[in-house]
C-alpha cells in the first residue's frame, strides 16, 4: 500500500481524515500506510474511489491512474465537474485554446 501515503498527503488529508471519509479508524490507515495490515477489498475500494484512481494504482500493480472502473467516479469530483462548467461557458476559440493548453501540461 505504498501509494496510500502519497495520495493522502497530496490532498492535503489527514490520517483521520481518510479514515473518518471511508468510515475507518485513524489507526487502520496509519497500520495500512506502515504496511504492517492490509485493507480489505472494500476498503480498497473505498480509498480508490476517495482518491479518484485504480485500485491497481493504489496498490502500485500500475503506473495508471485510473481504469474504466474508476473512471466514472473521477469525472465526478468537485474540480472536474467545475472544470466542464468553466469549459461549457467558452467560446469555441477559447475551448481550443484551452485544450491546447491541457496538452501541454500534460506532456510534462
Amino acid at each position: 500500500m505504498i501509494r496510500l501515503k502519497e495520495l493522502r498527503i497530496e490532498k492535503g488529508l489527514s490520517q483521520e481524515e481518510v479514515g473518518r471519509a471511508i468510515n475507518a479508524t485513524q489507526r487502520s490507515v496509519g497500520r495500512w500506510e506502515q504496511g504492517t495490515h492490509e485493507p480489505n477489498s472494500t476498503y480498497l475500494i473505498s480509498l480508490a474511489r476517495l482518491f479518484g484512481c485504480s485500485v491497481d494504482y493504489l496498490i502500485c500493480n500500475t503506473d495508471e491512474w485510473g481504469n474504466s472502473g474508476t473512471e466514472e467516479a473521477t469525472l465526478k469530483t468537485p474540480d472536474v465537474i467545475k472544470m466542464v462548467r468553466l469549459f461549457n461557458n467558452l467560446d469555441e476559440c477559447q475551448k481550443q485554446a484551452l485544450l491546447l493548453v491541457a496538452e501541454l501540461f500534460s506532456k510534462k
